[in-house]
């Protein structure tokens, strides 16, 4: 199955995430977690869980986008900011994170919410994009979420070295904003967002390390019809 005509989903993956599988990555996520909160390093951590329960790829991937220590998600709820708190304020976009993520669920790829309330995909760049049609509907759902917030000012960081950095921006550039929008492409984003306040992403090490950040995606959610048609969305910590 192409990931251009399902973004984040490859042949399989209903399978491997089928419900024979979810107790086992349930597992595997308390297991992980347990050695993460032991000051256990992410890889070794995974390497070792996956191995005893011998987790596919795709299935540690899931696993490990999923899951944080109890002292990072901890971490990341106090610099959480709520509606209010970005109303009449700039906020840095993590560009590709935010807008792959809706192309995702808009495609109803897989998808799982983290233990941090972040929802995040499978999809790799490995420095490789292309535009698919749900491209443009994922920019105007940030424009009509960013509007309702009435955020000032939208600034989108895009990676420079993946492919068709250039076409997004235009995309993004065509849509018609209520507020002021730039787009920058820049080597590497995540070096920027991580000194910066009111940032939108769900990467879990800029999370970490930033100045506060808001759960976008999840207000998309929460504003409109889309979750439930949501097929493939797994929450492992229940």
């Amino acid at each position: 199955m192409s990931e251009i005509r399902i973004r984040g989903l490859v042949d399989g993956d209903d399978k491997t995430f089928g419900l024979a599988q979810i107790d086992k990555l349930k597992t595997a996520q308390n297991e992980l977690q347990f050695l993460l909160n032991r000051g256990y390093p992410m890889k070794s951590a995974l390497t070792f869980v996956g191995n005893h329960h011998q987790l596919t790829i795709r299935q540690s991937l899931a696993v490990v986008r999923s899951t944080s220590s109890v002292k990072n998600i901890e971490l990341r709820k106090k610099k959480q900011l709520a509606s209010k708190d970005v109303k009449n304020q700039t906020v840095y976009i993590d560009g590709f994170n935010l807008i792959i993520v809706l192309e995702v669920i808009l495609s109803d790829g897989m998808l799982f919410i983290g233990q941090d309330g972040c929802i995040r995909d499978l999809s790799e760049l490995r420095g490789s994009y292309r535009l698919i049609p749900q491209t443009g509907k994922a920019i105007e759902l940030i424009r009509d979420a960013m509007s309702k917030l009435e955020i000032e000012k939208a600034v989108f960081y895009l990676d420079q070295p993946v492919s068709n950095s250039g076409r997004l921006k235009e995309k993004i550039y065509e849509t018609i904003w209520p507020m002021p929008v730039d787009v920058e492409i820049v080597r590497n984003p995540d070096a920027l967002l991580k000194k910066l306040p009111h940032i939108i992403t769900s990467d879990s090490i800029i999370l970490n390390e930033c100045e506060s950040w808001f759960n976008l995606t999840e207000y998309i959610l929460e504003q409109s019809d889309l979750t439930g048609s949501l097929t493939r969305l797994i929450r492992l910590d229940y």
